[in-house]
């Protein structure tokens, strides 16, 4: 992967991240705003799995299981209200920036 790509995946993720941070979030989890942040995440996952130029990066390189697992930790987390959805982007941005760089979990 060449300098510039990678550049411009970080750019991408960065703005996800941003975009998706912006989301306003109440600090305590009720029901409906479970419901909100699961709607969210499901955005953003679908966003990431059909527009992010690095996720068949990650399909290639033989993390699809590990990538399943962290999503749906992420989800049920998520759906628990164990955690909001900027938890949640930071989560997903983690291991998608980490297992690029070839320092997944």
């Amino acid at each position: 992967m060449t300098k510039s790509t990678t550049s411009q995946i970080r750019r991408v993720l960065l703005s996800l991240t941003i975009a998706f941070m912006a989301i306003p979030n109440a600090w305590a989890i009720d029901a409906d705003s479970i419901r909100k942040n699961m709607a969210d995440l499901d955005s953003l996952i679908h966003m990431v799995e059909t527009n992010y130029a690095g996720f068949p990066i990650i399909q290639q390189k033989g993390y699809v299981r590990e990538y399943q697992i962290m999503k749906a930790d992420v989800c049920k987390q998520t759906s628990d209200g164990k955690i909001g959805i900027e938890q949640a982007v930071c989560e997903t941005t983690f291991y998608t920036e980490s297992t690029l760089r070839g320092d997944g979990k």
